[in-house]
């Protein structure tokens, strides 16, 4: 189908994307939902090296962040703040676009491998024991 400025749009592939995105979110609450009523599972990465990967405390965090305690759940995983907020927010601006017709905008190559070396970086800091890299690693629930 061609719109009035020459461009192309196929509905099919954007109804698509837009299901594809309200299942992602739903899946998303109902694992928030799930984690609060069930508890919470071990991180298999942490149960076989004993080493805490970025996402260790994550679940943890969502967790306290969905009660409303938002200082405990930075302190379980500050990377959810940190890089997990920006890139909610870049990917609904995608979707949106995508949406809505237009083009999606493209993640900079410099933020993906800034984005991996805070990952690398975090991760190295937050198994080297005592303070203040230990204070990276997760707690327990209070």
């Amino acid at each position: 189908m061609t719109t009035a400025n020459g461009s192309t749009t196929d509905t099919g592939s954007r109804r698509a994307l837009g299901w594809a995105a309200a299942l992602t979110a739903l899946s998303v609450l109902a694992g928030g939902i799930a984690a609060l009523a069930l508890g919470l599972p071990p991180c298999l990465f942490h149960s076989l090296t004993g080493l805490y990967c970025p996402g260790c405390g994550m679940t943890r965090a969502l967790r306290l962040a969905f009660r409303g305690n938002i200082w405990a759940s930075f302190g379980m995983n500050p990377l959810m703040y940190l890089i997990g907020i920006p890139l909610c927010l870049w990917l609904l601006v995608w979707v949106s676009r995508r949406l809505g017709g237009r083009p999606a905008p493209t993640l900079p190559a410099w933020a993906a491998w800034a984005a991996l070396a805070v990952l690398i970086v975090f991760t190295v800091l937050r198994n080297i024991p005592g303070p203040p890299c230990c204070w990276l690693a997760p707690g327990p629930l209070p």
